[in-house]
């Protein structure tokens, strides 16, 4: 059995520089790390076939930063909402649909007047306002830079654009914006009932404005007012809070509240409040108590295990932390019916992973002996960090982006972690808004997605340090070995899809000012099973890798422990063959220190 290919981000850099494209170039998606976009000469189908290899071509690195028609190898992380389905994947284009003279446009909103990049709640909010729109039947929501009306509009029409339509990169709505991207989507059903009486083109608007303060324990309030003349999206907050109150004042609205999720002792709240009206203004005020240093289940929305059942993660805060450290569950991979449902070679396939199964598997007492969640070890520098840990119950190195129905299972298998990982991650940045550092972290499968992650994790945490420490998460093979799971690869000038293990390399070159850590026993006694590959040849690529690392980078070490074993972060130890110690190793990582090496 081998482990099956990973789904990183496919997501590209924003434009950087002064140069600025022509009118009708597509030059790739949301921000992205490495400030190049890349050519795609040759564009892998959207669908394929789910028996046998198949090779895949990749993204052909160029220097010229503008190439015509370039193009998203497959569709990223937002779920399509109930009832709709990807258009013809205009997701991730820095293009928009003609609106000038267009017959099938009907009108807009601004789903956001400041956003900094796409969410999955903007996505939810745009199929909405279509619902409530007579005649709609293709929603398309559009990310830009420089627009008057917001950050994140929602345009609506009356049937499916041709792709030749999407061809604005500036001016869609006869504006000066620039778009970074767009995502479109159908109704299934086809067109909204009723009749559109209005040609309105440009006073929908939402404004809002975010607030969030930090107390003097390290946890933040947070204050959030929004007003709106069309629609309004609405939005929830997570929080492993004691208290919550709110406050609402709307002339004409309709509002709900819903509470879920649980600790171990006492129940969380989640505060959901939509409004809309003619001239409605509602202002919320939420205040937390945190908890500390204990685990509390997240429910986020929108995730899926492979047998279809929502998921979140867990958070362990730690009083005055400024740090975070966001781990990825380990737990094998799987990728036909043979190897999920008979073999069961993956964590979770069958039965899911919610705040019931987070308790049931007496996952606090396991995790507490992972290194960088041990607050009770002195060696470990994060040791005052607030932690986040990602389950896992999609084998696919939390980085598939698929449904598959496998000859023999009684249902489809949603490889959703590409899409799982990113709504985590999103909630995890309400929860904890500003790091002021975040280490992504893991251990076999959980290292690969970690490297998969990584891109994703700096657009969540823009602005912020993000750093990696990959434990055994190496492998001789491509990262599109296995197609069932629809792997998306991270985009950097040095990455290559033939070998999985240039990422690790390519993202250190990529991103100096970070640090990357590698580790590994010299004989994996595991990965070599799951990739079919013999342990030698494995042995031999793990060596070679961290030869490359130290002669390629400065920012890039690894530590291996002789002998035969898989993954090295529960306990601290282990010696090198030299005799240097795992925790020093870790230490200086953590610490910048400037004496850092490989052994």
């Amino acid at each position: 059995m081998r482990i099956p290919a990973l789904t990183a981000s496919v997501l590209l850099a924003e434009l950087t520089g002064t140069a600025k494209p022509p009118a009708h170039v597509k030059t790739g998606t949301e921000a992205l790390s490495d400030g190049i976009v890349y050519p795609d000469t040759h564009i892998a189908p959207a669908f394929l076939p789910l028996s046998g290899d198949a090779a895949i071509n990749a993204y052909i690195p160029s220097s010229k930063p503008y190439v015509a028609h370039i193009e998203p190898r497959y569709v990223s992380g937002f779920v399509a909402p109930s009832g709709y389905t990807y258009s013809w994947v205009v997701d991730g284009y820095r293009l928009a649909i003609d609106t000038v003279g267009n017959k099938n446009y009907l009108t807009r909103t601004t789903i956001s007047k400041d956003a900094s990049s796409t969410t999955q709640a903007h996505v939810n909010a745009c199929t909405q306002f279509c619902e409530k729109t007579p005649t709609c039947a293709m929603a398309s929501v559009i990310r830009f830079n420089n627009f008057s009306e917001g950050n994140v509009v929602c345009a609506v029409y009356s049937a499916t654009a041709p792709k030749s339509d999407a061809i604005y990169t500036t001016g869609p709505f006869n504006g000066p914006g620039q778009v970074s991207a767009s995502y479109t989507f159908n109704r299934k059903a086809g067109r909204v009932p009723g009749t559109f009486t209005s040609t309105v083109t440009s006073s929908a608007v939402t404004t809002s404005s975010t607030r969030s303060v930090t107390t003097s324990s390290g946890f933040t309030t947070i204050r959030t007012s929004s007003s709106t003349t069309s629609t309004v999206a609405s939005s929830s907050t997570t929080s492993p809070v004691a208290t919550t109150s709110s406050t609402t004042s709307t002339p004409t609205s309709a509002s709900s509240t819903s509470t879920t999720s649980s600790s171990t002792s006492s129940s969380t709240g989640t505060s959901t409040t939509s409004s809309a009206g003619a001239a409605a203004t509602a202002t919320t005020n939420t205040t937390t108590a945190p908890v500390y240093d204990q685990w509390v289940w997240v429910d986020v929305p929108g995730t899926q295990c492979a047998d279809g059942s929502a998921t979140g993660f867990a958070l362990n805060l730690h009083a005055g932390a400024t740090e975070l450290v966001i781990s990825y569950q380990q737990g094998g991979s799987c990728y036909d019916y043979n190897s999920c449902y008979v073999q069961k070679t993956a964590y979770n396939i069958d039965s899911g992973f919610s705040n019931a199964t987070f308790w049931a598997q007496n996952q606090p007492n396991t995790i507490k002996w992972w290194f960088p969640f041990a607050r009770d070890n002195q060696w470990n520098p994060w040791q005052k960090a607030n932690y986040a840990w990602i389950p896992y119950c999609t084998g696919d190195w939390h980085a598939g982006d698929n449904t598959v129905l496998y000859p023999g299972a009684a249902s489809a298998t949603n490889h959703k972690g590409w899409s799982n990982a990113k709504l985590d991650m999103a909630k995890i940045k309400q929860m904890v808004p500003a790091p002021s550092r975040v280490l992504l972290a893991g251990s076999s499968a959980g290292a690969f997605g970690a490297i998969l992650q990584y891109q994703n994790a700096q657009n969540i945490f823009s602005g912020t340090r993000v750093d990696l420490l990959a434990d055994s998460g190496e492998t001789p093979k491509s990262a599109l070995a296995r197609p069932s799971q629809n792997i998306q690869p991270p985009r950097c000038p040095t990455c290559d899809d033939a070998s999985f293990d240039s990422y690790i390399v390519g993202l250190a070159k990529a991103n100096t000012g970070s640090r990357f850590a590698s580790m590994s026993w010299s004989n994996d006694t595991t990965i070599p099973v799951n990739q079919g590959v013999s342990y030698d040849d494995f042995s031999a690529e793990v060596v070679r890798l961290f030869k490359q690392q130290n002669a390629e980078t400065s920012n890039s070490r690894n530590f291996m422990v002789q002998g035969s074993g898989h993954m090295l972060l529960w306990t601290t130890q282990y010696n090198a063959a030299d005799g240097y110690t795992q925790a020093t190793f870790l230490n200086k990582f953590k610490t910048d220190d400037p004496g850092w090496s490989s052994h």
